[in-house]
């Protein structure tokens, strides 16, 4: 955003956003579960994801609504998949608030509406003439410095790992990687690299949870005869069981924190991820060599408390499909 100083205030300020997927809105052509009745359907099923979608090929016109409240002086237009936005705006504040709700807000009441969650994929605009572009401040990237050779050896260390990794004595060691793969899964596939941070956060401590069988004390235990120091354990993986339990990770949260301990927060978390992933490999070599060995399980049958939890799941699924039936009869 331009410097506060660009802005004057009070200042009518006009808002471009633009969502996507498009084709809820009546534009684009890519597949999607928004379809209109009364014409013939292809659908397209990816038998390797179990992915569907429908070819929009018979939708609708792009989309054109309008609201207008002028006792606030605010109007807001709907265009296809671009939102243009007018609000007056007393000062910097005002401004950021109308920005926070139209870029977190009105995304969550559309997915209670449209079948598919839209997603801000960009927002410009102008306060009076100063135009300016919503962004972030700053920006962290990791990078990997590799070569064909290094490449090439990682997938044969992989291949040589594969055996081991899939026997039952390690089905703690194969459940951390997995619990680490969805973290990095997540931290990938969102529309920024901080809206799974939460459920990376979570993933992190299942990590740890499972490798070392239990919390804080049984992880600090485990992390110590792996040979990492007391400073290293606490700062590294046991603060992480401090976000999960205190902050928006494994419990509801309405508290709002301020933008430099949000930057302070991912930028700790930003630089976690390489951690995990050498304590992991630690965990894989030391376990191969037999200097370090992770409980073993033997039962892996879901427990009764677990079943009758599955069993209430399938009644209800069946009392689901009567109800569907009777609502098409």
């Amino acid at each position: 955003m331009e410097e506060e100083k660009t802005f004057s205030f009070p200042n009518t300020v006009e808002v471009e956003i633009i969502l996507e997927p498009t084709e809820m809105f009546g534009v684009g052509k890519e597949l999607t579960k928004t379809f209109v009745p009364g014409h013939d359907l292809q659908a397209y099923l990816d038998p390797d994801t179990g992915k569907c979608g429908i070819v929009p090929d018979h939708l609708f016109d792009p989309i054109e609504a309008v609201v207008e409240w002028k006792n606030i002086n605010q109007r807001l237009e709907m265009h296809g998949n671009k939102l243009i936005a007018q609000c007056k705006c007393n000062d910097r504040k005002d401004l950021v608030g109308f920005l926070t709700a139209l870029y977190y807000i009105f995304p969550l009441l559309l997915t209670i509406e449209f079948v598919e969650p839209p997603v801000v994929k960009s927002i410009v605009g102008r306060v009076g003439e100063v135009p300016f572009r919503w962004e972030f401040a700053g920006y962290r990237f990791g990078f990997d410095s590799t070569s064909k050779e290094i490449q090439e050896q990682r997938v044969i260390d992989s291949f040589g790992n594969l055996s081991f990794t899939c026997d039952l004595d390690n089905r703690r060691l194969a459940a951390a990687l997995s619990y680490f793969y969805t973290a990095k899964r997540l931290r990938d596939s969102g529309n920024s690299q901080y809206e799974f941070m939460a459920e990376v956060v979570l993933n992190y401590c299942k990590v740890l949870e499972v490798l070392f069988s239990g919390k804080k004390d049984k992880a600090k235990q485990g992390l110590s005869k792996l040979g990492y120091i007391d400073e290293d354990i606490e700062d590294n993986f046991i603060t992480l069981f401090d976000l999960r339990n205190q902050f928006d990770v494994g419990h509801s949260s309405l508290t709002i924190y301020n933008q430099q301990q949000l930057t302070d927060l991912y930028e700790y978390l930003e630089d976690t991820e390489h951690i995990f992933r050498e304590l992991l490999r630690t965990v894989m070599d030391k376990v191969k060599d037999g200097s370090y060995q992770l409980k073993r399980d033997s039962d892996f049958k879901p427990k009764n408390e677990k079943l009758k939890i599955l069993d209430e799941i399938f009644k209800i699924q069946q009392k689901r499909k009567t109800k569907n039936r009777s609502t098409k009869n």
